[in-house]
């Protein structure tokens, strides 16, 4: 995901510099740094050129959008900002986390969901992670793959595995991410949830764990949408 009013070009990318009222801003070229590298890496198809929001950082937030950004920062996701090499967030936060600071009554429900399906749910982790990566191949969310197949392959998926989630041309052979990936499946052509794959999950994860695993899909679907219509990569 490059920042917002950013073009990606070559080895570096376009941005809008600040302009009078009235007239046109003109694009200025600026480097590409290790973190916004990693954005190049993991940008996915859009029909506009640049971000429909504008990237909030340091200096900009109203107190409301200040409290959501320190949570996020801070919270429980700041090692995986440290993973994808953001030492910095001044600049703003990636992905869809831009958007939970800019509508900060929404926005901070969101992030807490989040935290809560990712960090303190019943689901087995790997689990959640193969649930996820299906909406990522479903929705085309280069995002959220990039952010989470490295999650994954920690939890014990391999490249087969992955390449099953990705291509979806087969099960796989973990009988619980066989169930998970195909309830996601299911509900993301459309179809209705038959008896014998709910059972099948009911008896996996008990009732607790099946409504998790709607949320959590429910949760991601929501993600791809975001970042597809504000054009986020």
């Amino acid at each position: 995901m490059p920042l917002p009013h950013e073009v990606l070009e070559g080895a570096g990318c376009l941005r809008h510099s600040r302009a009078p009222p009235g007239r046109r801003r003109r694009l200025r070229r600026v480097p590409l740094s290790g973190e916004r590298r990693f954005h190049a890496r993991v940008r996915g198809p859009r029909t506009s050129a640049v971000s429909r929001l504008p990237l909030l950082g340091d200096g900009q937030l109203e107190p409301d959008q200040e409290i959501v950004f320190r949570s996020i920062a801070g919270g429980k996701r700041a090692a995986f900002f440290r993973s994808i090499g953001m030492t910095s967030l001044n600049e703003g936060l990636p992905g869809p986390f831009n958007a939970m600071v800019i509508a900060p009554t929404v926005g901070m429900p969101l992030h807490r969901l989040g935290e809560a399906l990712r960090y303190e749910g019943v689901l087995p982790p790997l689990v959640r992670e193969v649930v996820i990566l299906t909406v990522a191949a479903v929705r085309d969310s280069q995002f959220e793959w990039a952010s989470h197949e490295p999650e994954a392959r920690k939890q014990g998926a391999d490249a087969a595995m992955l390449d099953v989630i990705r291509d979806g041309s087969e099960s796989l052979a973990d009988d619980q991410c066989a169930a998970a990936v195909a309830f996601a499946r299911t509900v993301l052509s459309g179809a209705h949830v038959d008896d014998v794959l709910f059972d099948r999950l009911q008896e996996m994860f008990g009732d607790s764990g099946v409504v998790e695993l709607v949320v959590l899909l429910g949760y991601y679907v929501l993600l791809a949408e975001l970042m597809s219509v504000f054009s986020i990569e």
